[in-house]
């Protein structure tokens, strides 16, 4: 199907959500169940950015539904899959801010309406060269 533009309007909103990726409609969903009149638009003629590609996979150490699927990860393990795919990238305090943060984001979503996720058990990291690979992750 060909792209065709949508004849131009003004649309009001509290929050423009630029790409509907993950992180995109993560924010769309946190911002509306916050009361917020949310937009989202998205430059392809599909939804889901690099999440679709993954199928929807998201990894998230230290998940709930990892912990009720009886799934107890080390939590220096992460951190050492992070140092070593980062490199010099790696920042300590991000990655902190990631794995305290992001069981919680999980734990959000599972409980909005509309809103679901499933473990894999043991799911594989997509790089080859990691010589710790994470245990979990959230569908």
């Amino acid at each position: 199907m060909a792209y065709r533009p949508a004849p131009s309007r003004i649309i009001d909103c509290d929050l423009l959500v630029i790409g509907s990726g993950a992180s995109g409609f993560a924010a769309a969903v946190s911002a509306a169940w916050h009361g917020l009149n949310v937009v989202v638009v998205e430059k392809h003629s599909h939804f889901g950015g690099a999440t679709a590609w993954s199928g929807g996979w998201a990894w998230v150490p230290g998940n709930p539904l990892a912990r009720r699927a009886g799934i107890h990860e080390d939590p220096e393990q992460p951190k050492r899959y992070l140092r070593n795919e980062l490199g010099e990238r790696y920042e300590a305090a991000r990655i902190d801010a990631f794995l305290d943060n992001a069981p919680h984001m999980v734990a959000f979503f599972e409980n909005t309406p509309s809103c679901s996720g499933q473990t894999a058990a043991a799911s594989p990291t997509f790089t080859a060269t990691c010589p710790v690979l994470p245990l979990a992750a959230t569908r």
